[in-house]
Parts: structure tokens; C-alpha cells; sequence
């Protein structure tokens, strides 16, 4: 049976980024597991019929300023700010996107009172009055997706794609991985998993067996292409209270040179309910309202193209993979991941080694 030092599960850009350390820092053996067939995770393109490949949905980065910098070199990929910097939609107005984090950092501050000094050390606990920088990389996932398979070659990364991962046993001298069908697919010393790993059963040689109550989402994602907009320029919007859509984003310029002259390509986040109870007409027919009601688009104005995708996604109980861990003694080690520039700042100390050659 194939043995490595290693297997993480997933491709996403920290996963990768992760088995470049351990390779080069740690000097050990790594193979990276995914089911989906291309690297990348969530980070992935799609291409509609009649529409230029275009980032799967709407995405807004966190705002960290060294993290921004330390993943523009792990990464060696672009960024550039929002223009305009992101916004929020409460009642009828747009209003700077900080002010959402303002909110969300008293409120942690409240919680947190009790461990006050590294609640506020946390890299999302910030207050601003005037709205921070956000950054984003120039062509959206279209860029990381092309930065991935460069660190992938650069590094030669060892990948299996396709590959579902149903069950993990823990013995005395390794950890092995089953497959949906009970076939053996690898062992190794240690196991990495994201936070949002889909692993039915975790078994252990006492005879515990933890099985993870992962909780499914589906992230459905609306591209439409108007023409004759005529509106307020936006980037990014998080939208407040409605009940079909949760967030929007301008992505025109990911993909530019691919439209006609006078169209503007927009993707919409969709709630789940909506979607399952609406026609892609209706939901048509909602968006032109909502993008008039903020002055996005002008009475004119008319989607010429329209088409809609479901990307799932999984998440882990934060209790339930520290007990995994515990149970594992260390043969298992979970790397968070839901959120993509905290992530990064979660592990800078030891990403930052790869920067300045510094090798075990």
C-alpha cells in the first residue's frame, strides 16, 4: 500500500501551500487528496454557455494588511483594491462594508470578556471609521486557479483527484484511508484535514469511532450579463434582511476584453429556498428590481444572458474535530479554513519560513 509522511485532504490554495511547508520545511512526504477533479477547491471558474469562464460566485476577502502581502508572494499573484471598496445594503442605502465589522468585533468583544487579551489580538476584533482597503486578485478564482497549478508544477505536489474519502482508522503505526467501496487507498503518519474535510467515520484501535454530523450547504451563484447599466459602480455587496439574495459582485472586470462594448457581467449569491421555489425567470425579474431599487442599473437596462450553478460545500463541528484530534494523539491535525485570509494569518509564523529558505 502507498505510505507517506502525510495526506492532506484538499487542493484549496492553504491546503497547497501547507504540503509546500511540509515538504520543504519539514522534509516529508506528501500526497494531497480530492474529490473533485481539478485543484483549487472552492477557488474554481465556470463557464456558462454563451458566458467567458468566470469566477463560480461571490467572493469578498477579509481585510488583514501583512496577510494580504504574505499571500501576494506564497501565492506570487496580484492583487488590487476593490473599486469601489465593498458595501453593505441596509434599507435603501449602500454603506461601507467595515461598518459590518465594527458590529461583528464589539460583539466578540462582549462574548470574549472573560479571555479579553486574545480576543482583541484576534485579526477580526478591529473598529474603523474609515473604511479599510480590501483587496482581491485582479481576475478573481480565474488567477488563483492559474497560481495553484504553478505552485502544483513549481513544487511538484503530489495529487489525487477523484478520490472520496469515506472512512479514516487510526491504528498504533498509522493512518489509514478507506474509500467509499472499503478499499484501502493510502497510510500515512499523520492526516491534515480542512474544516471542510467530508469524512463519514473516524475509527480508533480502542474501538471509539466519532462520526463527524458534517452539515451540507449549497452555494448557488447566479451570472447574468446586462446591457445598457447606467447605474452606481460597485464591487461587492453584502445584502442585509433579503429573503433571495445574499450577496452580489460586479465581475466585469475579471473578464472584460471577452464582453461587447456596453455589457457588464453581475453574479448573484442566491439563498437556497428561493432558488428551489423560483424559476430562473422570476429570479430574473427580482434581480433587475433589487439592482434598480440601490440605482444599480437604469429602468432601461436588460439582462441579455442569464445562467445559474450549485457548488456544495461542506463544514465541520469546531467541538467534534478537537475531539477527533484528542482521540488521534496526534496523528491527526485539522487546518482551519472557512474563512480564506484568516486562514493564512492562522499559520503566518510557520508560512513565513517558506518566504526565507529556511529548511530543517
Amino acid at each position: 500500500m502507498y505510505r507517506c509522511n502525510v495526506v492532506i485532504v484538499g487542493t484549496s490554495p492553504i491546503s497547497l501551500i501547507e504540503a509546500c511547508f511540509l515538504k520543504k520545511i519539514e522534509n516529508k512526504t506528501v500526497l494531497n487528496i480530492d474529490e473533485r477533479s481539478v485543484a483549487g477547491g472552492a477557488w474554481t471558474t465556470v463557464k456558462h454557455k454563451g458566458f467567458p469562464e468566470v469566477e463560480a460566485g461571490c467572493h469578498i476577502w477579509s481585510y488583514e494588511k501583512s496577510t494580504y502581502q504574505l499571500i501576494r508572494k506564497l501565492l506570487n499573484i496580484k492583487l488590487t483594491s476593490l473599486a469601489p471598496q465593498p458595501t453593505i445594503a441596509y434599507k435603501r442605502w449602500l454603506i461601507p462594508y467595515d461598518y459590518k465589522a465594527n458590529v461583528l468585533s464589539a460583539q466578540k468583544i462582549i462574548k470574549g470578556v472573560k479571555n479579553i487579551k486574545t480576543t482583541i489580538q484576534a485579526p477580526d476584533v478591529r473598529f474603523s471609521l474609515v473604511p479599510s482597503n480590501y483587496l482581491y486578485p485582479i481576475r478573481g478564482a480565474a488567477d488563483l486557479k492559474k497560481s495553484v497549478y504553478q505552485l502544483i508544477d513549481q513544487n511538484k505536489l503530489e495529487l489525487k483527484l477523484d478520490t472520496v474519502i469515506k472512512t479514516v482508522k487510526i491504528t498504533k503505526d498509522a493512518v489509514c484511508l478507506f474509500d467509499q467501496q472499503g478499499k484501502a487507498l493510502c497510510e500515512s503518519d499523520e492526516l491534515v484535514l480542512t474544516s471542510l474535510s467530508n469524512i463519514a467515520s473516524f475509527q480508533f484501535e480502542d474501538g471509539k469511532e466519532v462520526l463527524p454530523m458534517t452539515r451540507k450547504v449549497a452555494y448557488i451563484h447566479v451570472h447574468f450579463i446586462l446591457k445598457g447599466v447606467q447605474g452606481k459602480a460597485f464591487s461587492y455587496i453584502r445584502t442585509n434582511g433579503d429573503q433571495v439574495i445574499h450577496r452580489l459582485s460586479d465581475m466585469t472586470s475579471q473578464v472584460h476584453e471577452e464582453l461587447n462594448e456596453h455589457e457588464k457581467l453581475f453574479c448573484a449569491g442566491i439563498f437556497a429556498e428561493a432558488y428551489n421555489k423560483m424559476s430562473l425567470e422570476a429570479i430574473e425579474t427580482y434581480l433587475l428590481a433589487y439592482l434598480k431599487k440601490y440605482k444599480l442599473i437604469a429602468d432601461t437596462t436588460k439582462i441579455i444572458k442569464i445562467a445559474s450553478s450549485v457548488y456544495p460545500s461542506y463544514y465541520n463541528n469546531v467541538e467534534t474535530m478537537k475531539e477527533i484530534e484528542r482521540l488521534a494523539e496526534g496523528k491527526i491535525r485539522f487546518l482551519r479554513s472557512t474563512d480564506f485570509v484568516y486562514s493564512f494569518y492562522n499559520q503566518r509564523d510557520r508560512y513565513k519560513q517558506l518566504l526565507s529558505g529556511n529548511s530543517k
